[in-house]
């Protein structure tokens, strides 16, 4: 049986003297929610508690008690748990699809192996809060800016970025995710109608990752001229077109590494930069794994 917040009947209303005894009135916190413990009282200390991250959270008042409010920490868990729920749900009636292309498109020697799990649901946005929320709330469909993730390793950078290229796979939208290396070994081996499809694929895909892209590999002689000129031939027809990139790096000096001058401007015009620093989150697990945790 569904239940709601319980709206009393025009008949039922007494003579309002005020706006305030109105409102009293209407609005009333149904009876079976009072016997949930936590979730209603009819005193708004039993309902009210501190968020170590946002304070005292205190209750939502109503003419006959005091009903518990979610802090923001619990709401955007509660919107991830649900994204994630809807992923599975769409996954599942879509079957197999272009879009599962998005880790093996390059090639067996080139699949990005583990990512199609990367969800916003199993991240764990304790620690990059902010990165989390953006990312969650990124829509490169309708505000098609670019995304750099920005910060030391084991920050969740590579997890937020298939996570947002996952959310799109769940909707049948084609997106393509490489590690910058893995992406030059391909062209590397590609004869030139290969190395063209994978340009071109990489520049007309609704969503591009280029993740890591400060460990590509360049010759100090050349100053990786051919990476830097393949690099601004990719985000430039994305450019033109209007499309999102999302790129991940642990330095800043690494863009200026791997891109000209010409490519960055491209790029920043609008871009949103998150910087993910912090303690490696795998280094935390192997702790906890070390003291048995």
């Amino acid at each position: 049986m569904t239940h709601a917040l319980r709206v009393v009947q025009s008949h039922e209303r007494p003579a309002p003297t005020d706006g305030l005894e109105r409102l009293r009135s209407i609005m009333r916190i149904p009876d079976w929610m009072f016997d949930r413990p936590g979730h209603a009282n009819i005193t708004a200390e039993a309902v009210t508690y501190e968020c170590l991250v946002h304070g005292i959270i205190t209750p939502h008042a109503f003419a006959n008690g005091y009903r518990r409010r979610e802090c923001p920490c619990q709401w955007e868990r509660r919107q991830a748990e649900s994204v994630t729920r809807y992923q599975d749900a769409v996954r599942r009636s879509l079957g197999t699809k272009p879009a599962e292309r998005c880790y093996t498109w390059l090639g067996k020697d080139a699949q990005e192996l583990g990512l199609e799990d990367k969800t916003f649901g199993n991240f764990d946005h304790s620690i990059q809060t902010e990165a989390f929320t953006v990312c969650l709330n990124y829509n490169p469909l309708a505000d098609p800016r670019n995304l750099v993730l920005m910060g030391n390793v084991g920050t969740g950078k590579t997890h937020l970025a298939a996570a947002v290229a996952n959310a799109l796979r769940a909707q049948s939208i084609p997106c393509l995710f490489a590690t910058a290396q893995n992406l030059f070994n391909a062209l590397y081996a590609a004869n030139f109608d290969g190395k063209l499809s994978i340009i071109e694929q990489f520049g007309s895909t609704k969503l591009a990752v280029l993740d890591d892209i400060g460990k590509l590999y360049v010759k100090q002689e050349t100053g990786g001229k051919y990476q830097k000129d393949t690099l601004f031939d990719m985000l430039n027809r994305r450019y033109i077109r209007h499309l999102p990139t999302i790129i991940t790096t642990n330095e800043p000096e690494h863009l200026e590494h791997c891109f000209d001058e010409a490519t960055l401007d491209r790029l920043y015009e609008h871009c949103k930069l998150l910087e993910m620093n912090g303690t490696s989150y795998r280094r935390v697990l192997a702790e906890q794994h070390k003291n048995g945790v």
